[in-house]
């Protein structure tokens, strides 16, 4: 154990393990020490670790007195049924406004606001828990903002009738029909009555604003724009070659890779891919989906998540393909200037519970809560 002297004099243990990394991978090019940070987090045990040991007794109290009551309920005959259930609940209401666990109900006037919000903790849309000690597992859930539609719908049982390795031709191009129409159903609308099943090649050019305009072109010239053209934001090109366009729907983008020449397959009309916004917001779990039980846990649990925050950890799948954290997406929109758009989802952190508490790190010789040292 590492041992110091806080401000105040006491005395704070430090497993050697976990000092360690702080000292020699975390704190290097902050103008932190380990010394100072570790400091920081004894002061944040005096100040706050004896609350917390307070609520933490006043709650066993509560829970006693509740197994209490209902032991002594069951002692005198009773029984919960369906005719009782209303009854029994307002019972127990009332016993938990008794004992200070529920406020009486009160007519109150307030409002709320969230400024200063990231964008992705307004957005709808998917969430994903990842773990934190797999580095592998990691790495996918923050790459989980964007996936491949194709794959998802090729790999799925939707249409289990059609067997995706005996028949791959018939499904592939179920796949592509079907989503097709949940484009054209859900997301976006042609002009003139076309669809995605009718283009075989799509263009940009300007409009008489000198905004850039999305077009799709049938087999036999035919060419029509969307009806909202707003859903189209941006595009890339190589060698004045459209290789893809970005639409957005309720927030969220879809980008449509292009074979050469702006092209689909022409075969079945398939995209290169065809790659959605999905989870926009990740949480990266250090509690229910892990076991860290002791410093060397921690600190690979810690060293993965340093690696998420930094952009640089990169791990071997099951498969043995390198996996690396997505970069930014980059595209040209409608007035020719250069975007990006995050490329990983927002993460977040799910920690244990302030009733949990930790040997990891000792103040005045007493465990801390393992919350506390785990913001």
């Amino acid at each position: 154990m590492t041992t110091l002297k806080l401000a105040s004099g006491t005395s704070m243990e430090i497993d050697e393990v976990l000092y360690a990394f702080v000292r020699d991978e975390v704190v290097p090019d902050t103008g932190r020490t380990a010394e100072e940070v570790f400091s920081i987090l004894g002061e944040l045990a005096l100040r706050f670790g004896p609350k917390n040991r307070e609520l933490l007794d006043k709650r066993a109290a509560q829970q006693s007195r509740i197994d209490r009551y209902y032991i002594g309920k069951r002692k005198g005959g009773w029984e919960p049924t369906v005719e009782s259930a209303a009854k029994d609940a307002g019972e127990f209401g009332q016993l938990l406004v008794d004992e200070g666990y529920l406020e009486p109900e009160t007519q109150i006037e307030f409002n709320m606001t969230t400024p200063e919000l990231d964008l992705e903790m307004s957005q709808n849309g998917p969430e994903l828990v990842t773990p934190v000690n797999n580095a592998s597992m990691a790495v996918g859930g923050a790459n989980a903002r964007w996936g491949s539609l194709y794959d998802a719908y090729f790999l799925s049982d939707i249409n289990p009738e059609i067997d995706r390795d005996s028949s791959r031709g018939e499904r592939l191009q179920m796949v592509v029909d079907r989503t097709n129409e949940y484009l054209g159903n859900h997301v976006v609308q042609w002009e003139n009555g076309l669809g995605f099943n009718d283009f075989v090649s799509y263009t940009v050019r300007p409009n008489s604003d000198g905004r850039q305009v999305l077009m799709g072109r049938t087999a036999d010239g035919a060419e029509a724009g969307l009806q909202d053209p707003a859903k189209f934001i941006g595009f890339n090109q190589h060698e004045d070659q459209l290789t893809e366009f970005f639409l957005e729907d309720n927030n969220l983008k879809i980008q449509f890779q292009l074979y050469e020449g702006g092209k689909v397959d022409g075969e079945n009309g398939q995209f290169k891919d065809l790659v959605v916004e999905s989870a926009v917001t990740t949480i990266v779990d250090f509690e229910d989906a892990v076991a860290i039980v002791d410093a060397e846990d921690m600190v690979l649990a810690l060293r993965n998540y340093l690696g998420l925050i930094r952009g640089d950890l990169q791990a071997h799948g099951s498969r043995g393909a390198l996996k690396t954290l997505n970069s930014d997406i980059s595209f040209i929109d409608l007035n020719g200037a250069a975007q990006a758009v995050k490329g990983t989802s927002l993460m977040s952190v799910r920690n244990v519970s302030l009733h949990m508490y930790t040997d990891m790190v000792k103040v005045d010789g007493q465990e801390i809560p393992e919350r506390i040292l785990g913001v």
